[in-house]
Parts: C-alpha cells; sequence; structure tokens
C-alpha cells in the first residue's frame, strides 16, 4: 500500500492534469496510457512491483480488528490498480496480466469489496474513525480505479451497496446529536478533516446513486464535507484552523495538515475531475454558502505556500511538533501545481 502511494505520488508530478471524464476520477482515461507507459522505466517498474507482490498474498482473513480492517482495504487498492495497469514484472520485464492471472485478481477483489465490514462505531469512538476513514478511502478508490474497466452492473451491485451503507454510517454518525452534541460542533481538528475528505470521496465516486435512507445520499456527503472543510480550516469563529487571509500556517503543525490531507487532497482531485472549476451552493446545519471547488481556490494556496516554504532542502518536513524525523508532504504532488512539486528521496519512511 505504500509502495502505491509512492508509485502515484511519482508518476502525479510528472502527469498530473484535470479531466472531466467518466471511468476512474483518480487517474482519468487521457491518463492510464502515460502512466502505464511510465512503468517500463525506473523508479516507477520497481515500485509497481512492489504493489503487484502484495496482491499476490493471500486476503487477510482479519475483518473485525482495526488493523485487519486496514489490511484488506489496502489489498482491494492495490488489486484494482493492477488491473487497470494490466501489467506485470516477470524477469525484470512487463507483460500483459494472464487471462487466469486477470481471474484471480477480480476473485480476489470481488470477495473484499462483497464483504465490506460497515461498522463505524459512535461519536463515543471518533479517535477510531481515522482509521475507519482510511479504510474506506481505500476501498472507494479500488471501486473508483474499476470503473474503468468493463463490468456488468450487477458485478458491481454489491460492491457498491457496501460502499454506500459504509459512508452513510460515517456520515450519520458525524451528524448526529448526541445529548446537544455533534461530532463536526465538538471535533475542530485534523480527525473532522479527515471524515471530511472520506465522505469526499464517497460523495463523487457514487455520485449517481439513489438510496431511500437520507444517510445514503451523495449531495448530502458533499454538503457535509465541503462546509465543514471551509469552516474548520477559514470560518470557525472561535477554532479555526488556518487563515484565508494570509500566510499563516496551521493551527496543529505540519504533520497533522499532511495526514487529513492524505484524505482531502485526493477528494480535492476527484471533484474537480467530475466537475471541473465549479462553485457549489453548499448548505448544512441550517447555514448555506458558495464554496469553490478546493482543487481551483486560491485561498488554499496560503497553506501550500505555507508548507513550500518550510519544507528543508532535501525535501523533509521540519521535525518540529509531532513531525517524524524523515517525513515528506508529498502528497502535495495532487494539487497539481508545478510550483509545488518537490523531488524527494523515496525511501523516506513517511512520504
Amino acid at each position: 500500500m505504500k509502495n502505491l502511494l509512492k508509485l502515484v505520488i511519482v508518476i502525479l508530478l510528472t502527469f498530473l492534469k484535470v479531466y472531466s471524464q467518466q471511468g476512474s476520477l483518480m487517474l482519468p482515461k487521457n491518463e492510464i496510457s502515460k502512466v502505464r507507459q511510465s512503468l517500463y522505466n525506473e523508479p516507477y517498474k520497481t515500485l509497481y512491483n512492489g504493489i503487484y507482490t502484495t496482491t499476490a498474498s493471500a486476503i487477510t482473513q482479519d475483518n473485525t480488528s482495526s488493523s485487519g480492517r486496514r489490511a484488506r482495504a489496502g489489498q482491494a487498492k492495490n488489486i484494482a490498480f493492477v488491473l487497470m495497469m494490466n501489467l506485470v514484472v516477470q524477469n525484470g520485464n512487463l507483460t500483459g496480466l494472464s487471462s487466469n492471472e486477470k481471474t484471480l485478481l477480480e476473485e480476489k477483489l470481488f470477495s473484499l469489496l462483497e464483504n465490506i465490514n460497515t461498522d463505524i462505531g459512535t461519536l463515543i469512538n471518533y479517535d477510531d474513525w481515522q482509521w475507519r476513514c482510511k479504510d474506506m478511502q481505500d476501498y472507494l478508490t479500488a471501486f473508483d480505479f474499476i470503473n474503468d474497466l468493463v463490468y456488468p452492473v450487477n458485478k458491481l451491485s454489491k460492491s457498491s451497496e457496501n460502499l454506500i451503507k459504509y459512508v452513510g454510517n460515517l456520515y450519520r454518525e458525524s451528524t448526529k446529536n448526541l445529548f446537544g452534541l455533534t461530532f463536526f460542533s465538538t471535533i475542530k481538528n485534523n480527525h473532522a478533516l479527515m471524515v471530511c475528505g472520506a465522505l469526499g470521496i464517497g460523495s463523487v465516486v457514487l455520485n449517481n446513486i439513489k438510496s431511500s435512507d437520507p444517510n445514503e445520499n451523495p449531495v448530502a456527503w458533499l454538503n457535509a464535507s465541503l462546509w465543514n472543510i471551509d469552516n474548520l480550516l477559514w470560518k470557525d469563529s472561535d477554532r479555526k484552523l488556518a487563515s484565508a487571509d494570509s500566510l499563516s500556517g496551521y493551527a496543529e503543525g505540519m504533520h497533522y495538515l499532511k495526514y487529513p490531507m492524505l484524505n482531502c487532497l485526493p477528494f480535492f482531485r476527484m471533484l474537480a475531475n467530475l466537475n471541473k472549476d465549479s462553485t457549489f451552493d453548499i448548505s448544512f446545519n441550517n447555514s448555506v454558502r458558495k464554496i469553490r471547488s478546493p482543487y481551483y481556490d486560491k485561498t488554499f494556496y496560503h497553506l501550500w505556500d505555507w508548507v513550500k516554504n518550510s519544507l528543508q532542502p532535501d525535501g523533509k518536513m521540519p521535525c518540529i511538533e509531532d513531525t517524524f524525523v524523515d517525513e515528506g508532504f508529498a502528497v502535495m504532488a495532487l494539487i497539481g501545481n508545478p510550483l509545488y512539486n518537490r523531488n524527494i528521496s523515496l525511501s523516506l519512511i513517511h512520504i
């Protein structure tokens, strides 16, 4: 899973563009052939081989513990990416997947997607949501990748039902009133931004679903996501995390900006690929705001400039506050602006 993140980021540093296409929203059709071609060269080939190797492992059977759930979601994302690339490294050379290899990978992938543990817990144990948001993002990304492949609708139905339920559970619990308190009215930090990112990815990947359950509504997920990102970062009257008017950093420090951006930046990219440069009328908790698609919103440049100006010459983040010694901010590649691309060592423990 770590190798996949490295590979996607390295490739995006070179090939990142935004398109409005059907198929994958993370990697649109116009980009897939470029990414596939890049895998014939180093360091991409070695990274890709590492991803492919993980897909050969047996499916993690533990679908209850947090670590087991994380492992299964990561396996699903890796398998979906390999199926999208349709390549395998054999004796140092790239070749297409055989029919048998494809079948085996598809069996694993759909076994994972059709058996997602959709339990999200409650507000009382919201700290665990950081891991459930990562699971959710990996499963949704896997589903997004296979949207570029041709499968009959009935082949995808059980997988989509599970994902709808999973995201719907997170929306229900994060907006539920508990003794006068809600998650978003109480939690004003990176955990809340991670939930926003997961809800946002769900809203775009599953944008065409219909459900009679009001908690299973992509429009509601998008409203909750964009309104609360806007509020948490720029507008909360008591505890906003950054300044919309100046380059002032992020209140929790650089590590805790990067941590939720691993959820939010993929959402920003997917939303841009779906809707291009749009301004949305966003309604949440009886409040309506006009919010521009974050991918295009220059307000975020105050944050990105702060990160860019603070990075060390080798591309690492300064190891202050909770930042690790060998930590980069490579996910900034998803911003799509070469100004924020930094060459970093792929050997970094925390990219």
